[in-house]
Order: C-alpha cells, then structure tokens, then sequence
C-alpha cells in the first residue's frame, strides 16, 4: 500500500541507507512486486522461500535465512517495514548503544507512565501518580517500539533470538512508537507522516 504518496517499505528502506553505521541494506520477501520495489529504492534482495512466509514463519527465521544468504556480517539490524515512523537516528541509536553498553543486542523502545495490567492484576501496588516520577519506587515502563532490532550476528545465530546475549534499549520519541497493524494504524501513521513532511 502506498503511504503519503510512496509505498510503505520505502520508509524503512530510506532511513537505513541514511543511517551512517550501516553499510548494506536489504529487504527479504518471497513477493517479486516487493523485491522490485526495495531495488527501486536502493535495496539489496534476497528472495525468501515459501516455507518463510506463512504466517508461522518467525523474525528470526527470516533472519537467520537472510544471514545464509550474506558472508562476513558482524552486526545486523532488522528494521521492521511495518514502522514508517522509523528514522535512521533510531536505527544509528541501536548500533552505538550495542558498543557503548557493550551489549549483544539492542531494540528501540519508548518510555510509558501508563498504568499497565495483566489478568486483572495491577502492575502496582500502590499507585502513584502518573506524573511523580521522583519517586525512588516509581520506574517507568518501556514500551517496545517494533521497529529496530541489533544484533551481534554470531551470537544470534547462536541463540536465535533477536533479544541475545546481555541486551540494551535505545529510547525514541513516542511519537514513532507505532505499528501497523490494522486500517487504523496505517491512517495514523499516514497523517503523522504527513505532518511530519509539512515541517
């Protein structure tokens, strides 16, 4: 589908060519139109195979095929096509927390002071606030942001696990935490990106 004038892969494809610690980009699909389009905007391509695109296929099987496909990766981001909002800072982020925090790997994530639930059960047990974050009891929460994921590429390979070895987060705007998933969530995104070319 076409975002604010340009198809949505295009997003992530642009911002990690931009990204200045990147040195290869490309897009695995097992869809031709997709792998026409990622070349048409600098993309390298690697063609998945069937058994990779059903719907139980995992990130990290796609991954680890694509690995298969290139020699001498180090380090290895996923950008998800699914974030538009993404930006090649997010993704420079990722890369430089991994060697400042000497992590293995690292994922975009945005702050929350939301009150969050699980089976009925409040998180809290005694509420704050949402604004009292000088609390020394009060954490906040970190939302996984779903767009950029690092890695150290033997250690994932090793594991299998986008979340490998000792693991780091890089905060973002929340205002880029969005995923689309439904018509909702791509109208969203659209207006955020329009708002954002308007600037």
């Amino acid at each position: 589908m076409k975002m604010a004038g340009k198809p949505m892969i295009a997003y992530a494809i642009e911002e990690s060519l931009k990204a200045e610690h990147v040195h290869k980009v490309v897009v695995s699909s097992d869809d031709m139109e997709t792998l026409l389009i990622a070349k048409r905007y600098g993309a390298d391509t690697i063609r998945r195979p069937p058994r990779l695109a059903s719907d139980t296929a995992s990130s990290e099987d796609v991954l680890s095929h694509a690995l298969s496909e290139m020699e001498n990766v180090e380090k290895v981001v996923m950008v998800q096509c699914t974030s538009p909002l993404v930006l090649a800072e997010d993704i420079d982020g990722c890369l430089v927390e991994m060697v400042i925090g000497s992590a293995d790997s690292c994922f975009a994530v945005s702050r929350s002071h939301r009150y969050t639930w699980t089976n009925g059960c409040t998180y809290e047990n005694k509420r704050q606030p949402r604004q009292n974050t000088s609390d020394p009891e009060y954490n906040p929460r970190w939302l996984e942001a779903g767009s950029v994921y690092a890695m150290d590429a033997e250690i994932f390979l090793r594991e299998q696990n986008r979340f490998c070895g000792f693991i780091a987060m890089y905060e973002i705007d929340p205002e880029r935490n969005f995923e689309v998933d439904n018509a909702f969530d791509f109208e969203l995104c659209e207006w955020l990106i329009e708002k954002r070319n308007r600037k």
